[in-house]
């Protein structure tokens, strides 16, 4: 089985909005200063990456059976089926503590930047 990294994951559920999502284009994102950087990089060494990979990977493991059939759904073009089944699983992973200590801590810097990310959207990469 092949290993996710919890970076890889994170980007997985919580893309950046698309642009012209909402109507209008979107600016590109603008240059982090290194004060911001320091910041999002002092709050991340707080989160416990190893408990993420581990977490990641016992989920895959537990929930093959589903990735698989939302796999199956998204393929078929039913995409209220596939959200239907990956809603727990998302809600599963980002109850996790150190997941919601790396979303916050990227939500700080989202902000300070000004970035909007959008909620996963399940099928979107088919």
């Amino acid at each position: 089985m092949v290993r996710l990294s919890a970076a890889f994951l994170f980007v997985l559920a919580f893309p950046l909005a698309a642009p012209g999502q909402d109507g209008t284009a979107q600016a590109p994102e603008p240059e982090p200063t290194a004060e911001q950087i320091a910041a999002l990089e002092a709050c991340l060494a707080t989160v416990d990456e190893e408990a993420i990979d581990a977490f990641s990977e016992e989920m895959l493991e537990r929930n093959s059976e589903i990735t698989v059939a939302i796999d199956e759904a998204c393929a078929a073009g039913q995409r209220s089926a596939a959200e239907a089944l990956y809603a727990p699983l998302l809600a599963e992973y980002v109850g996790h503590p150190e997941v919601a200590k790396l979303r916050a801590c990227l939500e700080v810097f989202d902000q300070a930047l000004g970035v909007t990310r959008d909620e996963p959207h399940v099928c979107d990469d088919e």
